[in-house]
C-alpha cells in the first residue's frame, strides 16, 4: 500500500509539472463542471454551437448586430432623398478666394488657331500643346451647318469639322513661346500620324482673356437671332402683302367676269349709256374790281342816281 500511495503521489508531481510546462492542456483535462439545477443546463442545440464555435473563434455571430446595422443604413437612404431634394446653398466666395481666382486670371494667356486641319478634335489639340505647359480651355469653333450638309449629301466625310480655335494656357510666358516658335512649322509626330504634314496657323492674343470669348460668342449669337427675327419678319410682311395683291387681283378679276356676263345677256346697255354721259356745268363770271372798271362798271354807273354817282365819281376817281 505504501507502494501504491508513492506512486499515486509521483503521478500527481508529474502531473503539476506538465500543467506547469503546457497550461491549456489542464483546461483540457479538467471536466466541464455540471450542476443538477435545470435552468443552467445546455440543449443539445446550444452543445453543438459551443462547439461550433470552438472550432472556428474566428467567426463572430452577427445576429444581435443585425437590427442595429440596418436602422443607419435606413437614414443614410432617407438622408440621401433629402440632399436629392433640398440642394446645398453655394457659399459666396471670400474676398481672398475672389483674390486668389482673379490672379490666376490675370495669369492666363490665349493663343488663337486660325485653322484647325480637316476633322482634328479638341482632345488632339490640347493633347499636342499639353507638351508645353498647363492647358486650362478650349474651344473650337464649328463649321456652318450648311456646309457640313452639303459635304455629306454629296458622300463626304461624316465628322464633325472645326474651323478655328482658341486654347487658354494657365501661364501667359508659355503661351507666347508656344506662339513664337510653333507658328508656319509643322505638327510633326509619328510619320504615320494623319497630321504629321499639316502646319500651325497659331497666334498669340495679348490682353485678351476667355470671359471676352464668350462675351463675343453670346453677341455674335444673339446679333444671329436679331437678324433671323428681321429676316421672318421681313417674309412676313412679303407674304401678307403678296396675299392682299393676289385676293385684290381675284376681286378685280370677279367685277370684270360680272361685267361680261352682264354684257352678254342685254343687261349691260343701260351701264354703258350711264358711262357714256357727259354732263357741263355754266360758269358764273367772277365779278373783281378790274370787271368793274371795264365796260361792266359803265351800264352799272346808268342805272344810278345823280347826286350818288357824283359822290361814287369822287370816291373811284372819276372826272
Amino acid at each position: 500500500e505504501e507502494e501504491e500511495e508513492e506512486e499515486e503521489e509521483e503521478e500527481e508531481e508529474e502531473e503539476k509539472r506538465e500543467n506547469q510546462k503546457h497550461p491549456l492542456n489542464k483546461k483540457s483535462k479538467s471536466a466541464p463542471t455540471t450542476t443538477s439545477d435545470p435552468r443552467f443546463q445546455l440543449s443539445d442545440d446550444d452543445n453543438n454551437e459551443e462547439d461550433d464555435d470552438q472550432e472556428d473563434p474566428m467567426i463572430e455571430d452577427n445576429s444581435d448586430k443585425a437590427p442595429l446595422d440596418q436602422t443607419p443604413l435606413v437614414s443614410m437612404a432617407s438622408g440621401s432623398a433629402k440632399s436629392k431634394n433640398h440642394k446645398k446653398p453655394v457659399k459666396p466666395l471670400t474676398p481672398e478666394a475672389l483674390a486668389e481666382f482673379q490672379k490666376a486670371v490675370d495669369k492666363t494667356g490665349i493663343v488663337y488657331i486660325s485653322r484647325v486641319p480637316p476633322f482634328m478634335k479638341p482632345q488632339k489639340i490640347s493633347h499636342m500643346l499639353g507638351k508645353f505647359g498647363e492647358i486650362g480651355r478650349v474651344y473650337l469653333a464649328p463649321e456652318d451647318a450648311k456646309t457640313a450638309a452639303r459635304r455629306k449629301k454629296y458622300g463626304g466625310n461624316k465628322k464633325k469639322n472645326f474651323t478655328e480655335g482658341w486654347v487658354e494656357f494657365k501661364d501667359k510666358k508659355i503661351a507666347k513661346q508656344v506662339a513664337q516658335f510653333l507658328n508656319t512649322t509643322p505638327m510633326g509626330g509619328n510619320k504615320r500620324n494623319y497630321y504629321h504634314d499639316d502646319l500651325w496657323n497659331i497666334k498669340y492674343l495679348p490682353k485678351f482673356k476667355w470671359h471676352h470669348l464668350t462675351e463675343r460668342i453670346a453677341y455674335e449669337k444673339a446679333s444671329r437671332q436679331q437678324r433671323l427675327r428681321t429676316e421672318i419678319a421681313q417674309a412676313q410682311r412679303e407674304n401678307k402683302a403678296y396675299v392682299a395683291n393676289v385676293e385684290r387681283g381675284k376681286m378685280v378679276a370677279n367685277m370684270e367676269e360680272k361685267k361680261r356676263r352682264r354684257k352678254e345677256e342685254g343687261k349691260e346697255d343701260t351701264t354703258e349709256k350711264v358711262e357714256e354721259i357727259r354732263r357741263t356745268f355754266k360758269q358764273r363770271k367772277l365779278v373783281t374790281r378790274e370787271a368793274v372798271e371795264g365796260t361792266d362798271a359803265g351800264k352799272a354807273m346808268d342805272k344810278v342816281e345823280p347826286a350818288v354817282k357824283s359822290v361814287l365819281g369822287k370816291v373811284f376817281g372819276d372826272k
